[in-house]
């Protein structure tokens, strides 16, 4: 009996060692809460810094007095952690952290792929220390903007390499995470400037046709208002009354026509033509296209193919008229093979042809 307890003992204190890493779904959903929490504590805290960091600055080195009261919207731990991160730390590129945070705790709530978390987090804690870097070359003493973080290596780097230097590196550093990142390539640049060239070319060109004053031909205007085709009418033929009307009726009675003389109206209504011209607009192509006629001649294309040879008939197979034979045990056995895959399926058959 005493052997059996033992084995007992031994088998409940092995199962209470092995503990796994594994979380279930009500504990993601728990731990992403808590990180999403976070996250947003830690904004809101930075965010507070910007304005009450000066204020809570001689409550820092006593953080555990609760009389002391913190101007910082998270009290006394968000000034505690926006200190630790702005000032002791990187600057204003620490509010990518409560963003990652933030990122992480959605991803593990909702239980979604963690590849592209780990990318986030590499790319960010990059973008963080080059945002701290650049924020810090702009500041000669400990800062919000780069921190504790950009001031020194800022000190650092131009001790060794100079201004120009920080700022080379700081450039290569901005290139090489846009050519990895989002695959920028050198002919992506070349095409933006080309794009920027062009618009400034066609807003200049629009400003000058702005600013060119319009002239407008006289001549042409008096010759259309002297052309009056057959068709217009006066206001006083627009609108007829009943006594215009009949004093219109009363004049044709009353006027005989003399032979031999025609009617004017009639006439200009007959003899005015209408003639409607196509105008062919040559484009910049038909002009380069007509050039080169001009400085090569037409394009023959029978003199590629002038030593142009059709293949011989040898390449052809020939072939004799056999008839088609039939091998009976090759048949035989792909039959057999039929048959026994249905036979596993429970599926019965008759006959194959």
């Amino acid at each position: 009996m005493a052997k059996r307890t033992s084995k007992a003992k031994r088998k409940n204190k092995a199962t209470r060692k092995s503990f796994s890493f594994h979380l279930s779904n009500q504990q993601k959903l728990v731990f992403g809460s808590l990180l999403i929490i976070v996250g947003v504590l830690l904004f809101v805290s930075f965010l507070s810094f910007l304005f009450t960091g000066k204020a809570d600055q001689s409550i820092l080195s006593e953080f555990p007095n609760r009389n002391d009261e913190a101007q910082n919207w998270a009290k006394l731990v968000g000034a505690q952690l926006s200190d630790f991160f702005i000032m002791r730390g990187f600057g204003l590129a620490s509010f990518i952290y409560a963003g990652l945070l933030f990122l992480s705790g959605v991803y593990l709530a909702l239980n979604l792929k963690k590849n592209r978390l780990l990318k986030h987090w590499i790319w960010g804690s990059l973008i963080v220390v080059w945002l701290s870097v650049l924020f810090g070359f702009f500041t000669h003493k400990y800062d919000f903007l780069g921190g504790v973080v950009g001031y020194e290596v800022n000190h650092f780097l131009q001790d060794y390499i100079g201004t120009i230097g920080t700022v080379l590196v700081l450039l290569f550093g901005l290139i090489s995470y846009l050519a990895i990142r989002f695959g920028l390539t050198g002919q992506q640049i070349i095409g933006w400037f080309k794009r920027a060239k062009e618009d400034l070319e066609l807003s200049d060109n629009d400003q000058k046709n702005e600013q060119s004053p319009v002239v407008i031909d006289n001549s042409l205007t008096e010759e259309a208002e002297q052309f009056k085709s057959g068709f217009e009418l006066s206001i006083e033929d627009r609108k007829p009354t009943i006594d215009r009307a009949s004093e219109l009726e009363r004049s044709k009675q009353s006027t005989p026509k003399a032979p031999g003389i025609k009617e004017e109206s009639k006439a200009s209504e007959t003899d005015i033509k209408f003639e409607v011209e196509k105008t062919v607009e040559e484009t910049e192509t038909d002009k380069k296209a007509d050039q080169l006629v001009e400085d090569f001649g037409k394009f023959d294309p029978t003199l590629e193919l002038g030593k142009f040879q059709f293949p011989p008939l040898d390449l052809l197979k020939k072939y004799d008229n056999e008839g088609i034979a039939i091998n009976q045990e090759e048949l035989e056995e792909n039959k057999n093979r039929i048959v026994e895959t249905l036979n596993n399926y429970k599926i019965g058959i008759s006959s194959i042809k």
